[in-house]
Order: structure tokens, then sequence, then C-alpha cells
């Protein structure tokens, strides 16, 4: 997934590139403060995270994204976030997960990872001072996760490519190179949801002739409810500050 990722990142770039004499390009990598609530298992017999150990853990997000003035072309916004925590905690009820039944007061380690990746094709209607962006996110879950006693052991793994809508606005604030930025992707189908909004205040100056640094303080919530999914049911809510460090081209 990673190198069919680095090779859709190249294979757009150089596309863009040659297609148009501006092609605005901006990197960034940022440390999440993530923190983790709600509850994992199936038939009704569930566990909370709290009770499984869960509290908060540092994750990493990185971003790529190619901005044009080509009209027909949208615009393109690649992200991958990590999200893969351990814990270990006693069971206070049983607890089912993927056909494997865990008894109350037992013991046991989960390793719970919703590392997904992001494909964002997106179109500006307005871009003055104030953006509007509008388009499609596919977001692809593809890891495992494992609960597992001294006896038992279970690992049920999300596969699934998930569409959403994407909706993005910035606003330049009047002190120069500071905005704000807010956006959200989100689809309900069926007994599912998910939804991951984000609101930060950013700040980039140039370095150079052709490089600006940027900069960027915010808070990121992401909500999953599955039901179902790959014989997974969940309600997990994560969320927290975030900082992102980059450079815009």
């Amino acid at each position: 997934m990673k190198s069919f990722v680095a090779f859709l990142c190249l294979a757009c770039f150089t596309h863009l590139s040659q297609a148009a004499s501006a092609v605005d390009v901006s990197i960034t990598a940022s440390r999440w403060q993530a923190d983790y609530s709600g509850d994992i298992g199936s038939n009704g017999q569930t566990a909370s995270l709290g009770e499984l150990g869960f509290d908060d853990e540092n994750q990493n997000v990185i971003a790529l994204e190619l901005r044009h003035s080509l009209p027909i072309l949208p615009n393109i916004l690649i992200q991958h976030t990590s999200l893969d925590d351990e814990a270990s905690g006693t069971l206070v009820r049983t607890l089912e997960f993927g056909g494997t039944t865990f008894v109350s007061n037992t013991n046991v380690n989960t390793d719970l990872d919703l590392s997904h990746t992001d494909i964002t094709f997106f179109y500006s209607p307005i871009d003055t001072w104030v953006t509007l962006d509008v388009g499609l996110t596919t977001r692809y879950f593809g890891k495992d996760t494992v609960v597992s006693s001294s006896l038992l052991e279970s690992d049920v793994k999300l596969d699934q490519f998930i569409p959403m809508a994407y909706l993005g606005v910035g606003v330049e604030l009047p002190l120069k190179g500071f905005y704000i930025d807010a956006s959200i992707n989100a689809i309900h189908y069926e007994d599912s949801r998910f939804t991951d909004t984000k609101l930060l205040v950013g700040y980039q100056a140039p370095v150079s002739k052709a490089v600006d640094i940027i900069a960027e303080l915010g808070y990121r919530d992401l909500s999953v409810d599955i039901d179902d999914i790959d014989d997974f049911d969940g309600d997990i809510q994560i969320d927290g500050a975030y900082f992102s460090i980059g450079l815009s081209l």
C-alpha cells in the first residue's frame, strides 16, 4: 500500500508539473496526542477501551497536498494516519471478538490498529482570502486488531475502502501568514458511521524564494461506529490536540 501511495504521488506530481506552470505542493508531518474512548466487541458482548487499558498515545500523521489552477483536474490530498496502540486490562464482563469469547475477570492484551490512508480528490470553487474545498475521500483500513489472553487469541482484520464526503474551509487572518482551517470527512450508511473533523490555526512564512515553512496547531476528532464490518463491531472515538510542521513548495 505504501508503495502504491508513493507511486501515485509521483505520477500525480509529474503529470501536473507538465500540464501547469505553477503547482503548489505542501508536505506536513504531525504529532497527534490521540485519546481513546468507546468500546469494541460483537453480538452485544463488548468491552470499553478504558477497561481494556487504553488511554492516550502519541500518533503520527503524514500528508501531501497538491493544488493547481487547472479547471478540470481536481486537487489531491494524500494522508497516512498511524493509529496503532497496545494495552492490557482485566475484563469486567464477557467479551466476544472475532468469534472468540473471553469471559469476565480475564486479563487480556489488545493491539488495536485503525491506521488508515486517505486519498482525497477535491475542487476549490472559492479560492480568495476564503477557500472552500469540496471533494471525495477514499479511506483504506487494512490492519489487524488482536485480542489475546493466556489461553485464547482472536485476530480480526478490518480490510475496507471507505468512501467519504470531504469539505474544507480556510480563512486568511489579518495577521500576515496566519490562517484558520477546518475540514470534515464523513459518511453514514446502514448502521455504520465514520466522521473525521479537524480545526487548526496555522502560520506560513517564506524561508527562500521557492520554499515556505508551515507550522500548525490544531484539534482532531475521529469517530468510528462500525456495525459488523469484517466481523468487527466498535463505537470508537479518538480525539486530541496535534502539532504539524511542514514545507510549501
